[in-house]
């Protein structure tokens, strides 16, 4: 049986209202809108995984998505 490894893309524009620019990095928070894995930009993707002040960031070993955790 072989293992398959899920190849994630990131490609378009960081998904932050009002930001038009390149998505680099794919994250998830704890805010309104913020439950699902989206495209952003570096620095937005810093702001919503940050969303509660979590303890440490972890990384999704599936889709590499960044997500808070406490």
């Amino acid at each position: 049986m072989s293992k398959k490894k899920m190849i994630t893309k990131i490609t378009g524009r960081c998904s932050y209202p009002g930001c038009r620019r390149k998505a680099t990095d794919i994250a998830v928070g704890r805010g309104e809108g913020q439950k699902e894995p989206r495209c952003y930009c570096r620095t937005h993707a810093e702001v919503v995984e940050d969303t509660g002040s979590p303890e440490y960031v972890e990384h999704c070993p599936n889709c590499g998505c960044r997500f808070g955790v406490n």
